[in-house]
């Protein structure tokens, strides 16, 4: 048996951390049964809780299945069995002398070299290479042979057998030659730690189970993982595991393999960068392994791997509903998958700006927030400026501004694209200027203004608006607007300069009508508002001066 070190606590804490009935549970690799008459000795065994023939089940443990082959060894057992009925036939033998004798044979004419990795009994049938596994199952299928009942005691790394002879214990090292009844013959144990490096620990001195038929067999299932770990057969080791396990609950080293089984699975389909098979194996592990923390992290890092996988292949409506599922329902591995949401978006996004699809984009910004808002918006932040960029080149200042609208609606604490909303309606406004669209530059200032009513930039921008505005009323004439344009600047952004404009609007329109129009009347009620504002101005008082006496 291939030698481990375990915490004892833990062997005896095995019944409450693995709480899991091996004989229902269902793994994803498929049956665990190799052949049908393995499957129906399985069933017979759950049925009636005997095991029957244990040769049969020995050599099948061992993994040999083919039918010709489990006759041929069963055909060597009968031999040796014969041998050994000949040997002893006409004489009067004890019950003691014969299990030594049986075990004086195995060392004679069966074992031949111990080798820790030779586990199996077809391995010792066809080398005669052996360890404690296989010599102790050889050893009890003869002494079942010849009407004893034999048992087994499991250390953490090593098994042996035990007989009772009425009120007699023997202990059978069948790893050494001198090893029979061990416990009295100290020649024995030396022999057995330097033959094999194992150390004899006698009852009550450290972890012993006495284990029967059951144990035997499920410790040659476990030790299957020699036969299948050079060429990295996890599926193989998985499967003798959980035999093992269905026939002893208590065996540390198939918990051991089984372990290991499941993270070799992972491996492999994490180099084949299949992360969902991957997923799948470690969440069915974690059904028998529950607080096993090394296989949580790998499976945080499965699901990760499989939204990036996802990402960077751009199937993005895929990363966002498995993004979305495990927040929802894997809520324990969420946070490392939260962290690609602002990727997930960038990427997606730009993907939908380079075909012109815009609308797409805040579609996607709408599905992202329920993974992440907070990294949604910075990445749909960025998504905007690169919309935005595009639309104001080609002068589509109201599609930037509808969809900076839009976005603030999903995201209204998003002070950055509020920014960014007051610097497209400047830019555009500025934009009208330049090319004397003013009474467009101030609608679009005004609903600017609305939507930001404490961009100062905005007003300021507004108020240069209104004033070029007015000037070109006033050079129209259009004295009416051109008052209204210039109160409008003052009201955004009062000044010396406009007040001085809004004098002068007031003189010439006066003079206009009082010297072209001759509207008396008219030209005092305008220089009678004037000097509501200029009540010292000289050129005001001199023209409703002139107007009251006409």
């Amino acid at each position: 048996m291939r030698k481990f070190t375990i915490i004892l606590l833990l062997v005896f804490s095995i019944n409450l951390v693995f709480a899991v009935d091996f004989w229902q549970f269902r793994t994803s690799v498929g049956s665990i049964y190799n052949t049908d008459l393995e499957r129906k000795m399985f069933e017979e065994y759950i049925k009636t809780k005997r095991i029957g023939d244990i040769e049969t089940w020995l050599i099948l443990a061992s993994g040999t299945y083919d039918p010709n082959r489990i006759l041929y060894y069963k055909s060597l057992i009968d031999k040796m069995s014969s041998e050994i009925s000949n040997s002893v036939k006409d004489k009067r033998v004890s019950r003691y002398d014969l299990a030594k004798l049986i075990f004086d044979y195995l060392h004679q004419n069966v074992f031949k070299s111990y080798l820790e990795r030779s586990t199996d009994l077809d391995q010792l049938f066809d080398t005669g290479y052996y360890n404690c596994v296989n010599s102790t199952a050889i050893y009890n299928i003869l002494l079942k042979r010849f009407g004893f009942d034999p048992k087994v005691v499991q250390l953490p790394d090593h098994i042996f057998s035990v007989i009772y002879l009425d009120n007699y214990k023997i202990e059978i090292e069948t790893t050494a030659r001198k090893g029979f009844d061990v416990v009295r013959n100290p020649e024995a144990i030396k022999e057995l730690r330097e033959r094999t490096s194992y150390v004899y620990i006698p009852e009550g001195k450290g972890f012993r189970v006495e284990i029967g038929d059951e144990g035997l067999i499920a410790s040659m299932y476990a030790n299957q993982v020699l036969n299948y770990k050079d060429t990295g057969n996890y599926t193989e080791i998985l499967k003798a595991s959980i035999k093992a396990l269905i026939l002893e609950t208590n065996l540390f080293l198939a918990y051991t393999n089984l372990r290991s089984s499941y993270i070799g699975i992972f491996t492999d389909y994490v180099k084949k960068k299949d992360y969902e098979n991957a997923i799948l194996f470690a969440e069915e592990s974690l059904q028998i392994f529950k607080n096993d923390r090394e296989i949580k992290e790998l499976l945080s890092s499965f699901y990760y791997n499989l939204v990036l996988t996802q990402i960077e292949t751009k199937d993005f409506p895929k990363a966002i509903k498995t993004a979305y599922y495990i927040k929802t329902n894997k809520t324990e591995y969420y946070s490392s998958v939260a962290e690609l949401t602002d990727y997930l978006v960038i990427n997606w996004a730009k993907a939908e700006i380079q075909k012109g699809n815009y609308d797409k984009v805040f579609n996607i910004f709408s599905i992202s927030s329920n993974i992440d808002r907070k990294r949604t918006y910075n990445a749909g932040v960025n998504a905007l400026i690169e919309i935005s960029k595009i639309l104001a080149n080609m002068k589509e200042y109201d599609k930037v501004i509808q969809y900076h609208k839009e976005f603030l609606k999903m995201f209204p604490e998003g002070k950055e694209a509020e920014q960014n909303l007051g610097y497209y309606y400047n830019l555009w406004g500025v934009d009208l200027m330049n090319i004397s669209k003013l009474e467009e530059a101030v609608i679009v200032f005004e609903d600017g203004m609305k939507s930001l009513p404490k961009d100062n930039i905005l007003r300021q921008n507004a108020s240069i608006a209104y004033a070029r505005l007015a000037q070109i009323h006033f050079d129209k004439k259009d004295f009416e607007n051109s008052l209204k344009s210039i109160e409008r600047s003052i009201e955004l952004n009062n000044s010396k300069q406009l007040d001085n404009i809004r004098r002068n609007i007031y003189i010439g329109w006066a003079r206009h009508i009082a010297f072209s129009e001759e509207n008396f009347r008219k030209a005092k009620e305008i220089t009678s508002k004037g000097l509501e504002y200029y009540p010292n101005d000289p050129e005001l008082k001199r023209i409703y001066d002139y107007v009251s006496k006409k």
